[in-house]
């Protein structure tokens, strides 16, 4: 037996141009009372959503914020593919009792911001990262609004990379062994008689490109965090599961970066013939790739080199503003600025 719902539900039609998330919050337009049939008529509607292939206006826009962001400046980005499947925004109210977070306009799935954001945070604390350098990117919350600190960098969301799986979209099953146990809150002893019941969930799939903007040094330190704890970690829902977790990149693949380090510490060492930079911030020295020989040291430098100064350059106490490469763990000094 089933009645109508209040809300009728939208008809699905797997194929370019419906909406996922739309379909999703109207849900099912006729409620079984026989719960067998209403989980099978459950699963079915979550399989043929899953079906839904991406839109073309979704394609338009994915390249159109790929090409904004690529023209950007201090931008920092990566693009990371989902080792296993993705639960996101699954504790988010629906009533189907099966959610993800979809980008409102397009319904293809996404990561917001603040959740990055709190994902870093976390990793952070739970690694002992410096909390003050954490505070610089992320912002720092006070009991009163007046003492709140904006962080220097921003966490876009995440958009699902098109062509990086057959539909973004997959179906799961969760399984709930003890039933009446957990509705009786541990009232009703679990046994081993009681009946599995079956639940029909929705998963991502693929690939997410992840954007952070903000000055150079900061985003490009903040997306190393990010990548150690999507990679290490994962983000999302049933992460003891194994859920949520994203590839490792190829260091070898892997494009040099360009970083600037403000305040950076010279030191050049006459025997080696080697100049060095160092950042407190970056915890990191960067070498330059040639020989320095002591009479380019001054217009490298854009400095008079006097004895004195000599001297504090060779002791690492010259500060100056700098560029440099990186890839992996390896960083590469490729130009000193200026005053």
């Amino acid at each position: 037996m089933t009645f109508d719902l209040q809300r009728q539900g939208v008809s699905i039609e797997p194929g370019h141009g419906s909406h996922p998330g739309h379909i999703l919050s109207c849900g099912l337009s006729k409620w079984a009372t026989d719960p067998t049939v209403r989980g099978e008529s459950h699963a079915s509607f979550i399989s043929e959503l899953c079906n839904i292939q991406l839109s073309e206006c979704y394609l338009s826009a994915f390249n159109r914020w790929k090409l904004l962001i690529e023209n950007s400046k201090n931008i920092a980005q990566w693009e990371g593919r989902l080792q296993t499947r993705l639960y996101i925004g699954l504790g988010n109210p629906t009533c189907v009792e099966a959610n993800i977070a979809v980008h409102q306009t397009y319904g293809t799935p996404l990561i917001s911001g603040s959740a990055i954001k709190g994902l870093i945070r976390a990793y952070a604390r739970k690694h002992k990262i410096d909390q003050v350098n954490i505070n610089i990117i992320l912002g720092e919350e006070s009991k009163t609004d007046q003492m709140s600190k904006a962080g220097y960098l921003v966490f876009h969301d995440a958009w699902w990379v098109p062509g990086s799986a057959n539909t973004p979209f997959v179906p799961e099953i969760v399984t709930v062994h003890h039933s009446k146990y957990y509705e009786s809150e541990g009232a009703e002893e679990a046994t081993d008689f009681d009946s599995p019941n079956p639940n029909a969930q929705i998963c991502a799939q693929g690939s997410f490109l992840f954007t952070i903007e903000g000055p150079s040094m900061w985003a490009n330190w903040a997306k190393s965090i990010l990548v150690h704890a999507l990679t290490n970690e994962g983000i999302g829902g049933k992460l003891s599961s194994g859920y949520g977790l994203f590839e490792k990149p190829d260091a070898n693949d892997a494009e040099p970066q360009d970083v600037i380090w403000e305040d950076a510490f010279l030191q050049w060492n006459p025997g080696r013939k080697q100049l060095s930079a160092t950042s407190n911030i970056a915890k990191a020295t960067a070498t330059a790739s040639i020989d320095i020989e002591k009479e380019n040291l001054a217009k490298l430098l854009g400095i008079e080199l006097s004895n004195s100064k000599l001297k504090q350059l060779t002791k690492g106490t010259i500060k100056k503003r700098v560029k440099v490469k990186f890839k992996g763990n390896i960083y590469q000094l490729s130009e000193i600025f200026g005053d």
